[in-house]
């Protein structure tokens, strides 16, 4: 992400590196609200969960989709990067739990300090 920040959108490399954060803090998030607008859903309209998987789907997919197209015919790069973490939120609603984002950002967590620490004892 930092090379298409900096190549593409024409960032300079600080700002991308700071700038690299903000989508999965919005990944984290959106996920955590999608787990709760879908199990709210669920609970209180009586969505099967066939419902709510299919209407995950439909967001995260058409979300994305639009945002990425929206973000490659913007001229001006912060809208194209505010379009960018966009397709990231939309991404993570098709994830029906919450707690099932949380294992899996922390799953990227562990596995990057994973091959950090490698990286030290080798």
């Amino acid at each position: 992400m930092p090379s298409y920040l900096t190549d593409i959108l024409g960032f300079n490399l600080q700002s991308a590196g700071i700038l690299c954060v903000f989508p999965y803090l919005a990944m984290f998030i959106s996920g955590l609200c999608f787990g709760g607008i879908f199990e709210y859903l669920q609970n209180n309209y009586n969505w099967s969960t066939d419902m709510v998987r299919r209407a995950g789907q439909t967001v995260a997919y058409g979300g994305a989709v639009s945002g990425l197209i929206l973000c490659a015919y913007m001229d001006d790069k912060y809208v194209a990067y505010v379009f960018m973490i966009l397709t990231q939120v939309c991404s993570l609603s098709h994830t029906p739990s919450g707690i099932a984002v949380v294992i899996s950002l922390c799953a990227v967590l562990l596995g990057s300090m994973s091959s950090r620490f490698r990286l030290r004892i080798f």
